[in-house]
């Protein structure tokens, strides 16, 4: 499942998108046992999940799939006419160019790894759809309730990393080695996009 996170899947439709919003319910409650809770205590707002994938995508595959469909249209103009080439060449550049300009919050087709990591972080912790519902008494219980979205996520983070693997540079794939504080600053405060990514650039490494 974890691999399709890098991939258009919204568009694709392969898997289908609650296929794989049933599998990140299914960690959420893994995580839950991880931390010594039942895992009946979790509630994930399928709600805000969707929102969150589905704006994710919107954020990293968008201009991609500005392109993909000018690119398929552009394919209905194909004509043997050199100059007529020519001009379909030069007109597909300049709206790529003029892409770049439009305001996208990524203007590229391929976004590099840590960028898409961030922006999955990011919309994760934003519209927090993982969360403890049973009432916790002591305090180690209850920052196990506090904190519990933000460790779903960046652990959901680490499984992505861990398909995207290279043979000479890290052939079980890549982690995630957050600063101590990441948990509760994506808890307590609002970080942004661009933060999370300026970080992250720094934090993935190859899987030792």
């Amino acid at each position: 499942m974890a691999h399709y996170l890098l991939t258009d899947f919204v568009n694709s439709g392969s898997p289908p998108m609650r296929k794989i919003m049933e599998d990140l319910c299914e960690i959420a409650h893994k995580c839950a046992q991880k931390i010594g809770l039942d895992k009946n205590a979790v509630k994930v707002n399928a709600l805000y999940l969707a929102l969150a994938l589905e704006r994710y995508t919107r954020d990293i595959f968008g201009c991609k799939r500005i392109v993909d469909f000018i690119e398929t249209r552009f394919e209905d103009l194909s004509t043997s006419d050199p100059e007529s080439k020519n001009k379909i060449e030069k007109l597909k550049k300049d709206m790529r160019e003029e892409l770049e300009k439009s305001g996208l919050r990524i203007s590229s087709n391929d976004p590099k790894l840590h960028k898409k990591c961030a922006f999955l972080l990011y919309n994760l912790t934003f519209f927090r759809p993982f969360c403890i519902t049973a009432e916790l008494n002591d305090v180690p219980e209850r920052e196990k309730k506090t904190y519990f979205n933000a460790c779903v996520s960046v652990y959901i983070t680490n499984l992505v990393l861990a398909t995207v693997g290279n043979p000479k540079l890290a052939p079980r794939g890549y982690e995630f080695s957050p600063n101590p504080d990441l948990i509760r600053n994506l808890t307590l405060r609002t970080l942004t996009r661009s933060g999370i990514e300026e970080m992250m650039q720094y934090a993935i490494r190859p899987k030792p």
